[in-house]
């Protein structure tokens, strides 16, 4: 097993999901020359308070760093069984606003843990740098984060309690619901004050298939699903 360790700078908040992302792919970047073995079990260590502060959201932290990750191991065309593990511990040696990430490299003899929920072909949305960008700025083609879609609902808007949450006065609080299952992913607006159009087009559903430009608002987020195990694509004409 070989680790590698990491306390990040302070913050002057609880760390985000944003925060522990980017604190992984730079440890994750190092490898992408391919000379080491890549770690695939992650820890992220909280001081108690951020933890309880965050408490509510860390299963679905877990899930989303680690398609994160295979994800960058393919871009970077490094060997990955799917294999990746990340979870969040308590540390009382951690001041709160840090985070401290630890990787380490576990053997195909070691149980790992897969990511639940995975739908086939990963369906996810990339959304542009900052979260927030006009179509056809050098911002919006700039590919900044992905967001795995979980099966079932998956609510994108402007309100706290939204699974995506964008900060763009332009988006309702609960613009659209995205409804993930292994056959395909429906998007279906909530009654947005502003409208939803896919591919320029207006829609108050759609199911969507890899490539497809979302517009919410002045947001633009672009869907992706990778070809099924049978070589087909997952998705539809939209309606």
């Amino acid at each position: 097993m070989r680790t590698v360790v990491r306390l990040t700078a302070p913050l002057r908040k609880p760390p985000s999901l944003h925060d522990v992302e980017q604190a992984l792919l730079t440890e994750l970047a190092p490898y992408a020359d391919g000379a080491h073995q890549v770690p695939n079990a992650w820890t992220v260590q909280l001081s108690p308070r951020d933890a309880h502060r965050r408490g509510a959201e860390l299963t679905a932290w877990s899930s989303a760093l680690s398609g994160r990750l295979i994800a960058q191991h393919d871009r970077f065309g490094l060997a990955a069984s799917g294999l990746v593990q990340v979870v969040f511990e308590v540390s009382d040696d951690v001041e709160p606003g840090r985070f401290r990430v630890i990787g380490a490299v576990v053997s195909r003899g070691v149980p790992a843990v897969r990511r639940p929920g995975l739908l086939p072909g990963r369906p996810r949305v990339v959304l542009p740098a900052g979260g927030s960008a006009r179509w056809g700025t050098p911002t919006a083609a700039g590919i900044d984060r992905e967001v795995m879609l979980p099966p079932g609902s998956f609510v994108i808007g402007r309100d706290k309690k939204a699974d995506l949450r964008l900060h763009d006065t332009t988006v309702s609080p609960r613009h659209v619901e995205l409804l993930g299952s292994a056959a395909q992913v429906e998007l279906r607006d909530l009654g947005s004050r502003n409208g939803t159009k896919v591919d320029g087009v207006p829609v108050t559903t759609a199911v969507l298939r890899d490539g497809n430009r979302i517009e919410l608002g002045d947001t633009t987020l672009v869907f992706h699903r990778d070809e099924d195990d049978d070589g087909g694509r997952e998705g539809g004409e939209k309606e």
